[in-house]
């Protein structure tokens, strides 16, 4: 079973690049006759579908970002709409920033300072932008360690998410992945997010909870900024985003094991992980959980849960979950931020 498993997954492997190869020659063709057709609009677009044929190949862990011809065309095209960047609109910007953290080339080893010039056209046209457009920006600059305008961009970032946030009420399973991805952002930069715009956003995540609209790795994203930032949930919105996780369906993904780790980890930190949660995680899926796992996140977890008293019944029942479902902790590993339960920076909602 395991032969004919990677059998099939070199098939798609292989498939994955010739139709990579493919696309970029007939874009190589296409932009070589029509070079007079090329604008902002086109150029973002084919990035971004390049992009997203970069992404399927890289599900069965080919280099399709390192390949030759994705880094010469998507260079060549970065090139391109830099001549037209004065022109673009806002969502040709947020595509092509999405596609350049995607495909793990920043637009200054193209050109030194053309993140500025993204930036400065992103905060020329932001009436227009949408949540996820936002996001697509502030992933783009997490991802490939950008600040473009010094900071400026990354303000007006904050303040379009907030006037969104307010204007608006309903929360999609793409707003949902919105939400996440920006808490998820502001963490990755170590940015201090005011508390009432970390407030709306963790406040239209809970109200999108409520109509069945999050994925467990939106919850996760949203549980680890807040452990990250210091900002406390109310305790009835930490219960939602627990039963929200505790009733996602579980899938072979080794990724979404990872993010059992790391929401154990993060209600540690904020004081509302307990036994019972820690138990259904590690055994839903054991095998999984301890090959694909952080590790360590798990045990920093489990030992926040340590009772004080060691005669204490729960003392016994913590033990057998240390001796027998989880591997041998090394000793000395405390949790990094600590438990917001002995001091946090305040509760939000």
């Amino acid at each position: 079973m395991a032969r004919e498993e990677a059998i099939l997954s070199m098939r798609d492997r292989l498939l994955a690049t010739q139709a990579l190869e493919a696309f970029l020659q007939q874009l190589t063709v296409w932009t070589q006759k029509h070079p007079d057709q090329l604008n902002s609009i086109v150029l973002s677009s084919a990035l971004l579908s390049m992009a997203h044929v970069a992404a399927k190949a890289e599900t069965f862990d080919s280099a399709a970002t390192q390949h030759p011809l994705v880094r010469g065309i998507a260079a060549a095209m970065i090139k391109m709409f830099m001549q037209g960047v004065s022109e673009a609109n806002n969502r040709s910007t947020c595509s092509f920033f999405w596609s350049c953290a995607r495909l793990q080339i920043s637009p200054d080893d193209v050109q030194p300072g053309f993140s500025d010039q993204l930036g400065q056209r992103f905060i020329e046209t932001q009436t227009s932008a949408s949540l996820h457009g936002v996001d697509s920006v502030l992933y783009a600059c997490s991802t490939l360690g950008l600040n473009p305008q010094d900071g400026s961009l990354l303000e007006h970032l904050a303040q379009r998410v907030q006037q969104h946030l307010t204007a608006c009420e309903f929360s999609s399973k793409d707003h949902m992945r919105s939400l996440s991805t920006i808490m998820a952002s502001f963490t990755s930069f170590g940015l201090h997010v005011d508390p009432p715009l970390a407030e709306l956003i963790i406040t239209r995540f809970y109200q999108g909870l409520l109509l069945g609209a999050g994925d467990p790795q939106s919850v996760r994203l949203v549980l680890w900024a807040c452990a990250s930032l210091g900002y406390l949930p109310a305790p009835y919105m930490l219960h939602c985003f627990k039963d929200s996780y505790a009733a996602s369906k579980k899938h072979s993904d080794a990724f979404l094991v990872q993010c059992d780790s790391s929401v154990v980890w993060s209600l540690a930190v904020l004081g509302a992980l307990d036994m019972d949660f820690f138990k259904m995680v590690i055994l839903r899926c054991p095998r999984r959980l301890l090959r694909d796992a952080h590790v360590q996140q798990l045990h920093q977890a489990l030992y926040a849960l340590q009772p004080l008293v060691n005669s204490a019944p729960a003392y016994a029942e913590w033990s057998e979950v240390r001796l027998r479902r989880c591997a041998q902790p090394s000793h000395g590993w405390t949790l990094g931020t600590h438990c917001l339960r002995h001091g946090h920076k305040g509760q939000l909602g």
